[in-house]
């Protein structure tokens, strides 16, 4: 059995304190709190303060990896709560390996940066989706100097995009074309060193800023990029690119309005490929807005299944899906003028979405009220 080496401070009560750690062969206290208490008449609750105030117990098994130092105990529930550990670290080897771990890390983002800025930014030769997220990045999470960008985990007024999937697209996309790099100014618990010594980082938690030119700044681009977006000839040459991200965008305000309904419902669904392909199909001949129209009845209609039938919850909401379909093809067959929703107050036009449909197509939130092949 290991003996416990006591350091005593207060010399009145060493001996309530020899008690009180004092061990037998099996490993076991050899007296309860409550019989030390009893034999130096004081009251159980006050034990442990004395003992606290009065001395350090140390292990001699387990010692600190780093400097060997013994482990200290204050109090009995402590030293029971702790096992042999060969890799037990003291707080004082901890905070300095922290400190030498947060310069290690300060040191690969310089480097980072350094290698960014060997290629800044061009804006001749910028893509529309890389301008489109870059202008909208910049609106939604600058700060006010132009000099750094926001962790998205920095919550800002508005949205970046309809969902939190889509906005860390926007960051992957642009430090993979290294539009943007990591600010060595990010905080340090966001950044993790991998076994190689390299950087792990989280995308929602790091900071960012553009790599420029020495005679460049954040502003200067931000007006070139918004200049290219009034040529049309920019817009036309990018014409795929543009597609793209506007049937994206409409997908996406679907989905978030079809979340918002079934939760409203408080029915259980699960999008998948087929609920895409349904609404995407729908979105090729019907607005967002009208699309809203088709989602708001089908789960008004499943919920109406759910409550007269009998059916689980999920059942029910399978049903959504189908419903859309059968709705759109039927208003398509008939010649139906379907009415347009509104825009639902609580999902209001992401910043994404303003950039590409106000500022790049010229609309009024065009990607909610109109077809898009009728704006591009």
């Amino acid at each position: 059995m290991e003996h416990l080496h006591l350091d005593i401070y207060d010399s009145n009560h060493e001996e309530l304190c020899r008690l009180y750690w004092e061990v037998t062969d099996e490993g076991k206290f050899l007296l309860k709190v409550s019989e030390v208490a009893k034999m130096f008449g004081v009251k159980q609750s006050d034990i442990t303060k004395i003992v606290k105030s009065s001395c350090v117990t140390y292990s001699p098994k387990t010692l600190c990896c780093v400097c060997k130092k013994p482990r200290k105990f204050a109090s009995r529930s402590e030293y029971q709560a702790s096992k042999p550990n060969l890799s037990w670290e003291c707080s004082y080897c901890s905070v300095e390996r922290e400190l030498s771990l947060d310069e290690k890390k300060r040191e690969l983002l310089g480097r980072s940066l350094k290698t960014a800025l060997l290629n800044p930014l061009n804006t001749d030769e910028i893509g529309f989706m890389s301008a489109t997220f870059f202008l909208a990045l910049v609106r939604y999470s600058a700060n006010e100097n132009l000099t750094e960008i926001s962790p998205l985990s920095v919550r800002q007024k508005g949205l970046l995009s309809p969902q939190f999937d889509f906005d860390i697209k926007i960051v992957k996309h642009l430090y993979r074309e290294g539009v943007i790099a990591i600010s060595p100014l990010s905080p340090l618990d966001a950044l993790e060193l991998n076994e190689d010594g390299g950087l792990e980082f989280y995308l929602d938690q790091v900071a960012w800023e553009v790599p420029l030119k020495d005679d460049d700044s954040l502003s200067k681009v931000i007006t070139r990029i918004e200049k290219k977006f009034e040529e049309m000839e920019y817009i036309d040459s990018e014409y795929e690119s543009v597609k793209e991200i506007c049937q994206e965008l409409c997908l996406l305000e679907c989905l978030e309005y079809l979340d918002h309904v079934i939760e409203e419902h408080y029915l259980s669904f699960k999008v998948g490929e087929k609920t895409k392909l349904v609404l995407n199909s729908a979105l090729e001949k019907f607005s967002v807005a009208q699309v809203y129209n088709f989602i708001w009845r089908a789960a008004k209609d499943a919920a109406a299944f759910y409550l007269r039938s009998g059916v689980t919850r999920i059942h029910a909401a399978n049903t959504i899906v189908g419903n859309i379909q059968k709705q759109y093809e039927r208003a398509l067959a008939n010649g139906w003028d379907v009415k347009a929703f509104s825009r639902n107050y609580n999902m209001p036009q992401s910043i994404i979405s303003q950039v590409v449909f106000n500022l790049a197509l010229k609309t009024d939130d065009g990607g909610f009220n109109q077809q898009i092949d009728k704006i591009i």
